[in-house]
């Protein structure tokens, strides 16, 4: 049975109750300390923050009443099999604190991945050709084999592949979600996801009730490149906006990015603009493993 305290139904309802997004619940938790602090707070105290609207503040004012019906749904989660932790405890990965807009509260089924245990990020096309596929099972192949986790976003093509990579050598890896645990998308990765929960974590900051979007699946992108000290992009297609974001954000999380170029396709200007690192192989990408993971977490 997963643990829940007091912080954490507070910290709950907070985010369900009064519909307060990452960026703004960290903002509250700098500013006021705790959960409890927060409910306790004034109205005038609140729209002090740029991000708390008055209708914001109304809601979280409002909170308080509700903290029977957030200590109903949590236990109602944790009877599904699924872990719950928030930002506030103890066994939380360490590696997301360091970004921007760390998800406030994680779901998960599995083992939560834990520092100083190295981790790579692998992403690409949910069109992957031939190439890319096998390319991304044997770098899953070869993280597992060197203790590194693979951390990934169970899409169809590139990710699934990566995760499977792994799997069949007994590596650790993790699957973060778009929507909610009891949704897995794509529907066709339902048995990847329980063999990945069996074997490592899968996790999502969404409601374990919540239908994908758009919007879920780019947003998750700063989790899994949080987790990771480095990413690698195997593939590229025209429609890639995901892949292209997570490129973005391990720019923005100051990490490297190391991208499969078999032809050498990718323009040095490019390569520069977009602070990519290319490589021809997987024998090339294992020549490098050992300089992925020293000095690139982000600090």
């Amino acid at each position: 049975m997963y643990s829940m305290n007091d912080s954490l139904i507070k910290l709950y309802a907070i985010k369900s109750f009064a519909e307060i997004g990452p960026k703004t619940l960290q903002a509250l938790l700098i500013r006021f300390g705790s959960p409890q602090n927060i409910l306790e707070a004034r109205y005038d105290e609140l729209i002090k923050l740029n991000s708390v609207t008055d209708e914001k503040a109304a809601k979280i004012i409002s909170v308080s009443a509700r903290l029977s019906d957030s200590k109903k749904e949590l236990e109602l989660i944790q009877k599904a099999g699924i872990g719950i932790i928030s930002i506030l405890d103890t066994g939380y990965p360490a590696q997301l604190l360091k970004i921007g807009d760390p998800p406030p509260i994680l779901f998960y089924k599995g083992k939560l991945p834990t520092e100083p245990s190295p981790a790579l990020a692998v992403v690409g096309t949910t069109k992957a050709s031939d190439e890319g596929i096998s390319i991304a099972v044997s770098i899953g192949k070869s993280l597992a084999d060197k203790g590194i986790a693979v951390i990934s976003g169970l899409a169809a093509g590139i990710d699934s592949s990566a995760h499977i990579g792994t799997l069949k050598n007994g590596g650790f890896t993790v699957g973060v979600l778009g929507s909610g645990l009891l949704h897995i998308y794509p529907k066709e990765n339902q048995n990847l996801s329980k063999m990945i929960q069996n074997a490592g974590c899968m996790m999502s900051e969404y409601h374990p009730e919540t239908r994908v979007s758009v919007g879920r699946l780019i947003s998750r992108n700063r989790i899994i490149v949080g987790l990771a000290s480095a990413v690698i992009v195997v593939e590229i297609s025209e429609e890639s906006s995901g892949t292209l974001n997570a490129i973005a954000r391990a720019r923005e999380q100051g990490k490297n990015c190391y991208l499969y170029d078999p032809n050498g396709k990718v323009s040095a200007g490019d390569q520069t603009d977009l602070k990519l690192v290319c490589f021809k192989s997987v024998d090339e990408l294992k020549s490098m493993l050992d300089y992925m993971i020293i000095g690139n977490n982000g600090d």
